[in-house]
């Protein structure tokens, strides 16, 4: 409960930041009604303290954006250790952001900046690259294992396309529908 809620004050915190009080307050009320953030919540899980980081992850990456200086460095990179390690696909929700910021520097050539997000990353990869290094392979190979994820369809064997089409839909879909691998309608993954 206390890392959702520390995720609603981030994302009210950086709606702040972004587009003032009323942002503030809409991005506050549409994640504290969020059905799967409510569901999170009340696990002892890794997905309330993934999403509570990564939203305090964004601040800080806006933080390092706009104002710069150490204090930004360290709340980026720590944030994104702290999402990572939660949970291990967060590093795309991590990397993704911080990657355009890259880019955007250093097409403006703001070499400042590019300092500032250069060293963020670094110290973000120091840590958990080799968690994720041991860590991963084993995940992917469970999440990949279509054979193991359609062992509750046996009349439904895809093959070729179809089955990569079902991997896809089970793999970015199933938010919508349910878990474990409940069947997910194409126009969701589309």
């Amino acid at each position: 409960v206390l890392a959702s809620v520390a995720g609603v004050a981030g994302a009210m915190t950086l709606g702040r930041r972004l587009g003032g009080l009323p942002t503030a307050i809409a991005a506050g009320l549409l994640l504290a009604v969020n059905p799967p953030d409510i569901r999170y919540a009340q696990e002892a899980g890794q997905y309330a303290l993934m999403l509570g980081t990564l939203a305090w992850n964004l601040v800080a990456l806006h933080g390092l954006w706009k104002e710069g200086g150490r204090k930004w460095v360290l709340a980026w990179a720590a944030t994104a250790f702290l999402a990572t390690t939660a949970y291990y696909a967060a590093v795309f929700t991590v990397g993704v952001p911080l990657g355009c910021a890259l880019v955007e520097a250093a097409v403006r050539r703001d070499r400042p900046r590019l300092r500032r997000f250069g060293l963020a990353l670094g110290l973000f990869l120091v840590v958990p690259v080799p968690v994720l290094w041991t860590v991963l392979p084993d995940q992917l190979a469970r999440v990949l294992d279509t054979r193991a994820s359609l062992a509750d369809y046996p009349q439904q064997r895809p093959e070729g396309f179809a089955l990569v089409w079902r991997w896809l839909c089970n793999l970015f879909a199933f938010h919508f529908t349910g878990w474990p691998y409940t069947f997910v309608p194409a126009w969701i993954t589309i």
